[in-house]
């Protein structure tokens, strides 16, 4: 048996399952990212509100009669409400799925191997695809710094596994993953986004103009970056320093013995890795590449 690292049992994404035949144009007149996708095809997208601000993460996964969107937990009744709003007559129905299937977050390099021997089917080539059968879901995303898949299970599977629950903030701060804890209601889409995340000159959605403009009449002045150090661990909102010249703040963090993870909003001229930053408190922190799997 190929062994792999661990399991996160109950990772916090809550599962929405949207079905009929007009869900996928739905969906892609309300956000970010192409959705209309093929079969076992997955991609990652936001919705916004008319200021281009997020309100919410998802990341889709397209089967034959279900399109499933995975989002946090924490916005997921939120998110629901925001896109009923938006529903005038399609022929499509939302569901919370999250109490009928048992989230697990795989970790580790031997996923792949691991998983279709567990599960007895071979497993997608990653890191974007879906699998579903009767009593499992196969969500494969980038997500994790150590690498991960999602699974979705009507019954415990993964028991016998290690459990790394402990270590999900350090592993997505490593991978430089926003979160909702990571926003506020004046973050902009393109200060957290990646370019995977939404389609520069695709139309219809909310916050499309705002996105637009930014592109291409400016630039973002700021952005979400991974920063690593050492020593005493800050608090969130500690504000950073380039000089004499305030250049962000810290967002979250994470720590491992002295070793510390940041995920910070910065000013552009200091975006480079292996600049050093100055904590409000005295400490040092230094801006590096986010930490994935190949």
């Amino acid at each position: 048996m190929v062994k792999i690292q661990g399991v996160i049992p109950a990772p916090p994404f809550a599962l929405l399952e949207f079905t009929g035949v007009e869900r996928n144009d739905f969906l892609q007149r309300l956000l970010s990212n192409e959705m209309l996708l093929r079969p076992g095809q997955a991609t990652s997208a936001y919705y916004l509100n008319v200021q281009g601000r997020p309100l919410s993460q998802f990341w889709a996964f397209q089967w034959y009669e279900s399109t499933w969107l995975v989002c946090p937990r924490e916005l997921a009744e939120t998110a629901l409400a925001e896109l009923d709003k938006m529903h005038f007559g399609e022929k499509l129905r939302m569901h919370d799925r999250s109490r009928e299937w048992q989230a697990t977050m795989l970790v580790g390099s031997q996923r792949q191997q691991w998983i279709s021997e567990r599960l007895g089917q071979p497993a997608p080539a990653g890191p974007w695809a879906f699998y579903q059968e009767e009593d499992w879901l196969l969500c494969r995303f980038p997500f994790l710094a150590s690498g991960s898949d999602l699974v979705f299970t009507k019954k415990p599977l993964f028991d016998d596994l290690r459990d790394l629950s402990a270590s999900w903030d350090w592993e997505r701060i490593q991978a430089g993953r926003p979160w909702p804890s990571d926003w506020t209601e004046k973050t902009m889409l393109l200060e957290v986004a990646e370019t995977s995340d939404y389609v520069d000159g695709k139309g219809c959605y909310p916050g499309q103009e705002v996105v637009a403009r930014t592109l291409h009449r400016g630039h973002i002045n700021r952005h979400i970056c991974t920063l690593s150090g050492s020593g005493n661990l800050p608090l969130v909102g500690c504000k950073l320093k380039h000089g004499e010249k305030e250049v962000g703040w810290i967002s979250s963090l994470a720590n491992r013995s002295q070793e510390i993870a940041a995920l910070a909003f910065l000013r552009r001229e200091v975006w480079e890795p292996g600049t050093q930053l100055e904590r409000e408190d005295g400490g040092l922190m230094t801006v590096q590449s986010p930490r994935r799997e190949d």
